[in-house]
């Protein structure tokens, strides 16, 4: 086919896409693409006359994709860099550029495809096809970890996404040697159904402000949940994919409020997403909808994100302030991004809350948060429950084949195997545990798609680049516990780490952050004395998940213990894994025998979380090191649980302190004077507070104490003491935590008092 027939072939496509209102993608494997992309872009000017908007992501080629757009019509630029993709989110264009072959990295295509309107043209620049597993941008570097080079890439993903791109129908590659290559897409059946407004409480200018049949059915059915008011807290909870418009329906809903009388009582209205960005979308139709009802407002200059009307303020605020808030009405969007212990606060603290998150799209973990989350909101008799899902696009026609693709070939539509048996047969099925290999895994869609899609049921908030970190980066593999007919129980993503020279090791400690080697780096940086740990080797698990239907049945413990026995037969020397410091992840690693020894200075800043180490020793040498910066890390934090870490519920905090399993009796350092007030608080004579000096001493030594040395204390007493005596809590939040009266937790610290005394300093009541 020649330059003038590709053209054509090209050409009729666009039209076809501007018909349907579907998008086209075109992928330039050129070296020199600036010639063909200026006639592409002629073409499709030609069949869409008017001003049309282009989002170009390039840096070092910037300056010839401009000269080529500049000459090709009607197009206004909005170039970016890639440091900046996270601007474009929320915007609409006719066009994207993206340059590949300057970044290859599939969460900038899982979150740049999407923001293309129906009838545009998503544009791809990589090298030639017979280049493709060769080429080397910056994020390839940046997969690659001592002591492997960048030869021992194994380019899993490229072969994979190749392989796609010239199997989807509308998914076009223009080659250097092989031209044209791709085949149009026809639909079975157009969808032009129009949509059909309903008459409900909220107002007719909100309404009509929908965009699509699933937003003005959202719009009804959360105007039904607001009638009903005997309701002691009402939860409403959307789930879509992503594009499809409920951010927006998010900022109507929001608006329609303002003008309900129920809600004028109330001073402040909460937002809140793991990210600012995450609600830009939101307030945009926050503020349309405001203006539709004639509703006068001001943007709150002293605050990231804040507006009030009418006396009301509506504010963004991170998820984690808002557990020290007393909040009425919330709103949350992206909730899959947030901790489910911060959602069920909101849940409780909250007469009225709305949540939505994605289900499928680049943000990942949306599936697995509906289902434990709707789980739990089921199960609680005084919540009044509505549930809305969303699957109708409202930037292009369903159907469209660049989504379908999209999908496909970043697994974001990824579910695990339906099981052939019930969860209670499961004692009964024989089980294996598998060293998956990663080219098979990448050759196969439905096992790596039952792979992928238990992460995505799972803690995890997954990322595109996950899926090209496994199947490129050197040093990172799958492992599974399977039936014995090959159906994914548990899925395992490992990397080995280790065996850092002694250059490297000193780059650490001065602050250079390699790529990889995550656990000795930690290591190195925060107990310099033992950096001679990160010449041991070990295997970190990136992510270890189980089945939906067979969570609580021992079997990501089993697949543990199996990974165990696997890196002690290769001669490694630990096994370990970093993660946010959830009360449910952490129980699990403790459970199986994992020592924490690190955890963040500094929130997530998504999450709310702090992100921690835990260790296991497969060695004496091994051993030795994890229990000196085990040591060191509860000395540490015992000491900082007051300041940093006040915030931390105790229950986390109970398990941070979890010792190394070692014999060990620390004796308090305590004056003559402060025993002396230590015996009279615990003989019900002094305050609490006329002691609290000597009694954190005390309780610091019971946490520095591990085995059969620490004193058999139940896990409430020591949440209680690390809640009052280390953190510092006032005696009603200490209660609330732990669900007791303040008179209680009063009556239970002095009784503690007495026991720690007894058994640390030999004090006799």
């Amino acid at each position: 086919m020649n330059r003038e027939e590709a053209l054509e072939a090209l050409r009729k496509s666009f039209e076809a896409g501007l018909f349907l209102n579907h998008r086209r993608l075109v992928c330039l494997a050129l070296n020199e693409p600036y010639e063909y992309l200026a006639d592409i872009l002629k073409c499709y000017d030609e069949l869409n006359p008017k001003d049309k908007t282009l989002l170009l992501v390039s840096e070092s080629r910037r300056e010839g994709f401009l000269s080529s757009i500049e000459r090709s019509g009607r197009y206004m630029v909005s170039p970016l860099e890639f440091r900046d993709i996270d601007e474009a989110l929320g915007g609409t264009y006719d066009v994207l550029l993206l340059d590949l072959a300057e970044r290859f990295s599939a969460n900038d295509l899982g979150k740049l495809v999407e923001v293309v309107r129906g009838g545009g043209l998503v544009l791809l620049t990589t090298p030639p096809l017979k280049e493709f597993y060769s080429f080397i941008t910056g994020f390839h570097e940046r997969l690659v970890r001592t002591p492997y080079t960048i030869n021992d890439l194994r380019r899993n993903f490229e072969k994979r996404f190749l392989r796609k791109l010239t199997s989807h129908k509308a998914i076009w590659v223009l080659d250097e040697d092989k031209g044209l290559m791709g085949s149009e897409y026809i639909p079975a059946r157009v969808d032009r159904s129009a949509v059909r407004y309903v008459r409900c409480d909220i107002p007719d200018a909100i309404v009509g402000m929908a965009a699509t049949q699933d937003q003005v059915d959202v719009l009804v059915s959360f105007s039904n949940l607001l009638k009903d008011s005997r309701s002691r807290r009402r939860v409403f909870l959307v789930m879509a994919n992503r594009g499809r418009g409920k951010s927006a329906v998010l900022g109507l809903m929001l608006a329609s409020l303002t003008v309900r009388r129920e809600f004028r009582r109330f001073d402040r209205i909460y937002v809140t997403a793991p990210t600012i960005n995450n609600v830009l979308t939101l307030f945009e139709f926050l503020r349309k909808g405001l203006e539709a009802l004639g509703q006068r407002f001001r943007e709150v200059e002293d605050e990231s994100l804040s507006l009030t009307v009418r006396g009301l303020t509506i504010q963004y605020i991170k998820p984690f302030e808002l557990m020290t808030k007393s909040v009425d009405v919330v709103f949350v969007d992206e909730a899959a991004g947030i901790p489910l212990e911060v959602l069920y606060a909101i849940v409780d603290k909250a007469k009225f809350s709305v949540f939505a998150s994605t289900i499928h799209g680049y943000e990942g973990a949306g599936r697995g948060f509906y289902l434990r989350f709707r789980s739990r909101l089921r199960g609680d008799p005084s919540i009044r429950l509505v549930e809305m899902n969303m699957k109708k696009p409202i930037r292009y026609s369903d159907g469209d084949p660049v989504e379908s693709w999209l999908y496909d070939v970043l697994m974001l539509n990824a579910e695990p195997a339906s099981l052939p048996f019930k969860p209670e047969e499961l004692p009964g099925i024989g089980l294996k545990y598998e060293k998956l290999d990663t080219e098979r895994l990448f050759q196969d869609d439905k096992l790596l798609s039952d792979f992928i899609g238990i992460y995505v049921t799972a803690h995890y908030r997954n990322e595109p680049d996950d899926l090209l970190i496994l199947g490129d980066s050197p040093g990172h593999y799958a492992r599974a516990l399977t039936t014995e007919d090959g159906l994914i129980l548990v899925a395992l993503h490992i990397a080995d780490e280790g065996s850092l020279p002694d250059e490297e090791i000193k780059l650490i400690a001065e602050g250079y952050a390699p790529p990889g080697n995550l656990i000795p780096s930690v290591a190195v940086k925060y107990y310099t004395p033992f950096s001679e740990f990160a010449k041991l080797r070990g295997f970190r698990i990136v992510r270890i998940a189980t089945h939906p239907s067979l969570f609580r049945r021992g079997l990501g413990s089993k697949a543990l213990r199996m990974l165990e026995e696997e890196a002690s037969e290769l001669g490694l020397d630990w096994v370990g894994a970093g993660f946010g410091a959830s009360y449910e992840v952490l129980s699990f690693w403790v459970k199986n025998g994992y020592i924490p020894v690190h955890l963040s200075p500094v929130r997530n800043p998504s999450s709310g979380e702090y992100s921690t180490v835990v260790l296991k020793p497969l060695t004496e040498k091994a051993s030795k090191f994890i229990k000196e910066m085990n040591w060191e890390f509860r000395l540490r934090l015992v000491n900082s649980l007051q300041d940093p870490y006040y915030h931390m519920p105790a229950r986390v905090c109970r398990l941070l302190l979890t010792p190394y399993p070692s014999d060990y009796k620390l004796k308090p350092r305590l004056t003559e004077s402060q025993l002396v007030r230590l015996k009279g608080y615990a003989e019900r004579g002094l305050l609490y507070e006329s002691c609290r000096d000597a009694f954190s001493e005390l309780v610091k030594a019971h946490f520095l104490s591990s085995g059969q040395g620490r004193l058999g204390l139940d896990k409430t007493s020591e949440e209680l003491l690390a809640a009052k005596c280390l953190q510092g809590k006032p005696w009603m939040t200490v209660g609330n935590e732990l669900g007791m009266t303040s008179m209680e937790v009063k009556q239970a610290c002095r009784g503690l008092a007495y026991k720690l005394l007894k058994y640390y300093v030999n004090v006799e009541q």
